[in-house]
């Protein structure tokens, strides 16, 4: 019987598991490293700040298509980096420019 224990990475609610069937563990160790140094804790908090932006644009009743586009646009044009570079007026420029001048940007 083999059994897997996957090498996992996580920030916040956002869990990356790697696994290798047994094959390796060495080698997803080392992936595991690798993914943790490139998704950091931002991510996490990006995942809630995502989570946030669609419970806005489900009170606005946009429906689940227009949502998911926008958040994998979001997300493409770099919300991340919006995010990490901590600097609020540039992440409302950054929304607003996207969503829309009156859209209720979230905390």
């Amino acid at each position: 019987m083999n059994f897997t224990l996957p090498a996992v990475v996580r920030g916040g609610d956002l869990t990356l598991p790697v696994a290798t069937e047994v094959r390796c563990p060495a080698f997803a160790r080392a992936l595991r490293e690798e993914l943790e140094e490139r998704y950091g804790d931002i991510y996490g908090e990006a995942l809630e700040f995502m989570r946030r932006l669609r419970d806005a644009m489900l009170s606005e009743g946009w429906d689940s298509a227009r949502i998911q586009k926008t958040l994998a646009g979001l997300y493409a044009d770099g919300i991340v980096a919006a995010l990490r570079s901590g600097d609020a007026e540039a992440l409302a420029a950054f929304l607003r420019h996207r969503l829309g001048p009156d859209f209720p940007l979230p905390r």
